[in-house]
């Protein structure tokens, strides 16, 4: 497989210049890589290209929703759908496996053209693994990254669920017993001095301003 495949395209897939294909263009790319492929699995006693799962059954198998796998499909993420007699699309344990990869490459920005270059990479087998490994590491550094904003993002939320908590009960107490006028004030500085000083200890502010309101 690997002998065919570097005869048929020296050097993979796509290089840094190259300009961006076309849907179809790489769909008809995949089909001609299809076979290969289906003979290399098959001779590694691999994953199983029968189509079997309906829609329903392959959302669920990689926890998308049915529209997502509609979608994937008209944008040539399945190589090995088939239609039946009915229309009904089935697809096989493959799919599967580049559903699962898309949907996390999709997670991460990746836009869908460049999903689907995944998928044609991966048919042209082990001449590509370079490419595909250079790939990965880019995501990997894209989720570490938002891994970190959404850190950020939580801990200011839990600041602010901090003070909302240190003030609810007594805010309320005061208005029902009509003295947030007189009190109110107090309250709310007392609890904003309490945070400053918390993301001050934290090391997340350069100073308290206790005359913050």
């Amino acid at each position: 497989f690997l002998l065919k495949t570097m005869q048929r395209e020296r050097g993979g897939g796509m290089k840094a210049n190259e300009p961006k294909k076309d849907r179809e263009e790489v769909w008809n790319e995949i089909l001609r890589y299809k076979k290969d492929y289906i003979d290399f699995v098959g001779e590694r006693n691999e994953w199983d290209t029968t189509s079997k799962y309906t829609v329903k059954e392959l959302a669920k198998l990689i926890e998308i929703s049915e529209h997502t796998v509609r979608y994937y499909d008209k944008e040539h993420i399945f190589p090995f759908v088939s239609r039946d007699a009915n229309n009904v699309r089935h697809f096989s344990m493959v799919d599967a496996f580049f559903g699962r990869a898309v949907k996390c490459l999709r997670s991460v920005g990746l836009p869908i053209e460049e999903c689907r270059e995944f998928v044609l990479l991966t048919l042209k087998g082990d001449v590509t693994v370079s490419e595909r490994a250079k790939l990965m590491r880019e995501q990997e550094e894209k989720l570490v990254c938002q891994i970190e904003e959404l850190k950020k993002e939580l801990r200011d939320i839990q600041y602010k669920k901090m003070f909302f908590d240190s003030v609810e009960v007594p805010i309320m107490e005061e208005l029902r017993q009509g003295t947030f006028k007189e009190k109110g004030r107090t309250t709310l500085k007392k609890s904003r001095t309490f945070i400053q000083k918390k993301m001050y200890e934290d090391g997340l502010i350069p100073e308290i301003k206790i005359d913050i309101i």
